[in-house]
């Protein structure tokens, strides 16, 4: 692990999963912003759900090297990201602006969920996966900075 990625979270050690990280805090800063800001629901609504999306392919690909990597605390993750993607998809059902205003507190709290979940369940498999990087399947280490 390099420390500290651009977003200000812990990098896991996965150069695909940190970029991803960096990516997902930044919509969920915009989303914020554009919430406070009372900015067009169209707009909110489209990156409402692009958040959906990335963060559910996102999930896959990190249980996926989870699973490469033979990763002992896989299920009880993939039941994490499964909770988070059930509130992920309920905000992005949310129809213009008065209806984000009004989910603003949940978009706030599942971006502290989200920076919460990196900095606890993925940083532990960082940490993990760092000990274990020797032995991990090559498509794995390819995977690793």
């Amino acid at each position: 692990m390099n420390g500290t990625g651009e977003s200000g979270l812990p990098e896991i050690g996965v150069k695909l999963i940190d970029r991803d990280h960096n990516y997902i805090v930044e919509l969920f800063s915009e989303l914020q912003f554009h919430t406070v800001a009372g900015m067009a629901g169209g707009k909110t609504g489209a990156m409402l759900r692009q958040l959906a999306q990335l963060t559910q392919v996102h999930f896959l690909l990190e249980e996926g090297i989870m699973s490469a990597t033979n990763y002992p605390g896989i299920a009880v993750h993939q039941l994490r990201h499964q909770w988070i993607l059930e509130q992920n998809k309920a905000l992005a059902t949310q129809r213009g602006r008065k209806a984000l205003e009004r989910n603003s507190e949940l978009l706030r709290y599942l971006a502290d969920i989200n920076d919460e979940h990196i900095r606890n369940d993925d940083l532990h498999y960082g940490l993990w996966l760092g000990t274990k990087a020797p032995r991990c399947a090559p498509a794995a280490r390819n995977a690793m900075r």
